[in-house]
């Protein structure tokens, strides 16, 4: 099945937070190659911002490892205004604790870095409905 078509023609918007300039740009070459419209965050802080301006976002991929603001306290934040699409957690660093704290805090998902093209497009089916 090729799952980049799934997403086709759907202005899926997404917003892309991460701290680290390789991890942007191969989660952004991914979102492309489905033609969904992309919109970068580089902290929590940033992306909290970005949700405040724009609530349309279809989901946000969220890195937990950030200066100023981490992942956490972002997710925290912008639930607590009502952002209620996906919001799914990347790290690198997956340990137990990491896992469960996720599955607490408000996230819908959660991928462990690298991020592979497959689990990403297959997650997001699921998450969305595609």
């Amino acid at each position: 099945m090729d799952n980049n078509n799934s997403f086709q023609n759907k202005n899926t918007k997404v917003l892309v937070v991460d701290d680290d300039v390789v991890s942007r740009m191969l989660l952004s070459e991914i979102l492309k190659d489905c033609n969904m419209a992309i919109t970068i965050a580089r902290n929590g802080l940033e992306a909290v911002e970005k949700v405040k301006a724009d609530s349309t976002f279809d989901f946000i991929l969220m890195d937990l490892k950030m200066p100023i603001m981490n992942g956490y306290e972002a997710t925290e934040a912008i639930r607590g205004f009502g952002y209620t699409k996906p919001i799914i957690a990347q790290t690198a660093y997956a340990s137990i604790e990491d896992k469960s704290k996720v599955n607490s805090l408000g996230f819908s998902a959660y991928l462990s870095k690298p991020i592979s093209k497959v689990r990403l497009l297959d997650l997001l089916q699921k998450l969305l409905g595609q």
